[in-house]
C-alpha cells in the first residue's frame, strides 16, 4: 500500500481507478513540473527506466521528447493506461526461447546474422546467439503493463499527462532549411470528406482502393488483413464480393500486413498475378507500401528498412541488400532464375556489390508514392523516425540519406561513407505540424492551384 501524501491540489488517495483518473484528468489541466518529477523519480512509475526524452531513444520505449506534439491528451491518457491498446509502430513484445530452457523477454533492437539484442522492462540489453534460439515470436502486447498508474491519485496522475503534454519539439537553425517553412498556411477552403459508396458497405481496415482498369463502375478494395474486394456500382447500389483471401499468409500488427495493390498496365489482357519477389525482413516493422507501375511499364517497389527503430543495422544505406529501397523491375521479362528482369539503365546495373533491383536509397518507410503525369517525378511519402517526416522526389541513383539524416537534420554518422552525396527532401516537416506523412499526388487542376 502507498503512503497517502499531501500536494497543492488537496489531499490524494493512495489508488485510483482507471475511470476516475480518466475523468478528472480530461477536467483538470494539472502541474507539469509536479508531473516531471513523478515521471523522473516516482517508484509507482518507473517512467524514466524505459523511456528517453531526449530524441535519441534507445531505451525499450519510445523516445518521448515531442510527444505532445504526436497526441492529444485523450490520446496521452489511453496510452499510459491501455499501453498496448496503441502500441507504438516498433515497440511490440518480443519472447526468445534458447535450446537450453532460456526465456527472453524485451523490445527488439538490434539484429545481425550472428545474434540479436532485447531491451527488457529494467532498461538492460540481452544479447542472445542466434545459434541458440529454438523459438521466437512477436507478441502484440507492450512490455509496460496495463494499469500501472492506478497506484496515483487522480491529481498525480493529471500532473503526470500535462508533463507529457508539455514536451514539444524545439527547432532551431540546424534543423531548419529551405525545405522546412517556417509556417504551413491552412487551406482556404477546408477539404470535405464525403462517403464514396454507400453507407452500408464497411470494410475492415481498408488501406488500398482503385478503380478496376477497362470499367468506370468497378473499384477494388484491399483490407490490410489480406482481403481483397471487388465493389461494382449498379442501378439498384454497390454490391461488393470477394475475389481474393490471401490473410492466411499474412502477418498483421504494428505497420505490417498487405499494404499495397497494383494493376498491371495490361492487366486487361493478361489478367495474371503472381509473386514477383521475395525480400527477408528482420522484424514485422517499416516494410514498405509502395506498389506501383511507372513510365515504360516497369514496377516500382518501396521498401522499408524493415526495422528495428532507427535501422542499427545500417539497411538503407547498404547497397547488398533490397531493404531501406526503391527498387524498379521489369515483371514483363524473366532472367537469371528471377520472375523479373532488370531494366538495363537501371543505376546499379554495373556496380560490384550492389543489388541491380535498386533504383534509388536512403529510405525508411516509403509509404506511398505516385507519379506526376505531366513530368514523369515520383513523388514519395517516407516515414520519419522520431522528429521530421519527408517528402522526397527519388530519381535513379539518389541516395536520400537515412539513417545518416532524418529530414535535413543529421541523425547518425555510423553508416556515412566519404564522398557520398546526399539529396535532401523537397519538402519536411515536424511533428509540431504531424506525423506519419501518408502520401498524395500533384494537383494540375484549376479549382485550387495553391
Amino acid at each position: 500500500m502507498f503512503q497517502a501524501t499531501t500536494f497543492a491540489q488537496g489531499a490524494v488517495s493512495p489508488a485510483s481507478s482507471r475511470e476516475a483518473l480518466v475523468e478528472f484528468a480530461m477536467s483538470h489541466p494539472g502541474d507539469a513540473e509536479h508531473g516531471r518529477k513523478i515521471y523522473a523519480e516516482d517508484r509507482r512509475m518507473i517512467c524514466a527506466r524505459c523511456h528517453s526524452i531526449d530524441g535519441h531513444g534507445g531505451k525499450a520505449g519510445p523516445d518521448l521528447a515531442a510527444i505532445g506534439d504526436r497526441f492529444l491528451r485523450r490520446e496521452l491518457i489511453r496510452s499510459i493506461l491501455e499501453p498496448s491498446a496503441a502500441l507504438a509502430i516498433g515497440y511490440s513484445t518480443t519472447v526468445v526461447t534458447t535450446k537450453y530452457g532460456e526465456e527472453y523477454t524485451g523490445v527488439l533492437k538490434q539484429v545481425t546474422a550472428e545474434w540479436l539484442e532485447l531491451v527488457g522492462g529494467d532498461g538492460r540489453p540481452m544479447r542472445i546467439l542466434m545459434a541458440d534460439i529454438k523459438e521466437q515470436h512477436t507478441s502484440t502486447g507492450s512490455l509496460m503493463p496495463d494499469g500501472l498508474a492506478s497506484g496515483l491519485s487522480p491529481e498525480e496522475f493529471s500532473d503526470l499527462v500535462a508533463y507529457m503534454e508539455s514536451l514539444h519539439q524545439t527547432l532551431n537553425t540546424t534543423n531548419r532549411s529551405p525545405a522546412m517553412p517556417e509556417k504551413i498556411l491552412q487551406a482556404t477552403r477546408p477539404v470535405e470528406f464525403t462517403a464514396f459508396f454507400q453507407d452500408g458497405l464497411r470494410f475492415a481496415h481498408p488501406v488500398w482502393f482503385g478503380v478496376m482498369p477497362g470499367f468506370t463502375n468497378r473499384f477494388v478494395v484491399l483490407e490490410v488483413s489480406g482481403k481483397v474486394w471487388l465493389v461494382e456500382r449498379t442501378s439498384t447500389g454497390d454490391a461488393r464480393s470477394l475475389v481474393a483471401d490471401v490473410s492466411a499468409e499474412v502477418y498483421v500488427g504494428g505497420g505490417s500486413g498487405m499494404l499495397a495493390f497494383a494493376f498491371h498496365p495490361s492487366f486487361q489482357i493478361n489478367k495474371k498475378y503472381r509473386e514477383i519477389i521475395a525480400i527477408p525482413a528482420t522484424t514485422q516493422d517499416h516494410t514498405g507500401g509502395v506498389l506501383l507501375f511507372g513510365p515504360g511499364g516497369f514496377l516500382y517497389l518501396g521498401m522499408g528498412d524493415t526495422g528495428p527503430q532507427r535501422d542499427p543495422q545500417g539497411h538503407a544505406q547498404d547497397l547488398g541488400v533490397l531493404t531501406g529501397k526503391i527498387l524498379r523491375v521489369d515483371v514483363n521479362r524473366s532472367e537469371g532464375g528471377l520472375n523479373y528482369a532488370i531494366p538495363r539503365d537501371n543505376p546499379l546495373v554495373n556496380r560490384t556489390n550492389a543489388r541491380p533491383e535498386i533504383w534509388a536509397w536512403g529510405v525508411r518507410e516509403p509509404w506511398r508514392a505516385s507519379f506526376d503525369w505531366l513530368t514523369g517525378d515520383l513523388w514519395l511519402g517516407d516515414v520519419g523516425q522520431d522528429q521530421f517526416e519527408e517528402i522526397t522526389i527519388p530519381r535513379a541513383g539518389e541516395n536520400h540519406g537515412w539513417n545518416v539524416f532524418e529530414g535535413v537534420t543529421p541523425y547518425s554518422e555510423r553508416y556515412r561513407r566519404a564522398g557520398e552525396n546526399f539529396v535532401p527532401p523537397v519538402f519536411t516537416y515536424s511533428h509540431r505540424v504531424g506525423v506519419s506523412v501518408t502520401g498524395g499526388f500533384v494537383y494540375r487542376g484549376q479549382r485550387a492551384p495553391a
